[in-house]
């Protein structure tokens, strides 16, 4: 005898749940209050032009009343730390001409990251979901 496992099957709209799984003691994906929605979307944002100023300031701010602002901008200031290393690294490349070969591709690809992390990011957090940089360490835990 068959039994209909429910817990499994997803309505005809709902799309599976991307980015990170949730910490433990963090809120599920979606029970997340509006106000740090809004300021994760905005941070995440601002990465774009403030590299990783906004999210430091993100995670210096956050009270532990915000544990999806906190863990958000944890994540966002691994990213942007990491793209700052690809540029670090890019900059010494370019600086021996045989190597600019390496450096210009490895600019252009933090560049790239750092735009489409920002945008991404600010995607996923507006609909409460974790969302970890591609391609990033872990420094900041």
């Amino acid at each position: 005898m068959e039994t209909p496992d429910t817990n499994t099957e997803q309505s005809a709209g709902e799309q599976p749940s991307a980015g990170v799984v949730p910490p433990a003691g963090m809120p599920p994906a979606g029970a997340v209050s509006p106000e740090e929605q809004k300021l994760t979307v905005i941070m995440n944002i601002a990465v774009i032009l403030l590299f990783f100023v906004s999210p430091l300031i993100g995670f210096l701010i956050a009270t532990k009343d915000q544990p999806f602002l906190k863990e958000q901008s944890r994540l966002a200031l691994n990213g942007t730390i990491t793209y700052a290393i690809f540029l670090f690294a890019s900059v010494v490349l370019n600086a021996t001409v045989i190597l600019s070969i390496i450096g210009i591709p490895l600019m252009g690809l933090a560049l790239v990251l750092t735009l489409y992390g920002g945008i991404k990011g600010a995607i996923e957090s507006s609909q409460g979901r974790f969302y970890r940089y591609p391609l990033s360490l872990n420094p900041v835990r």
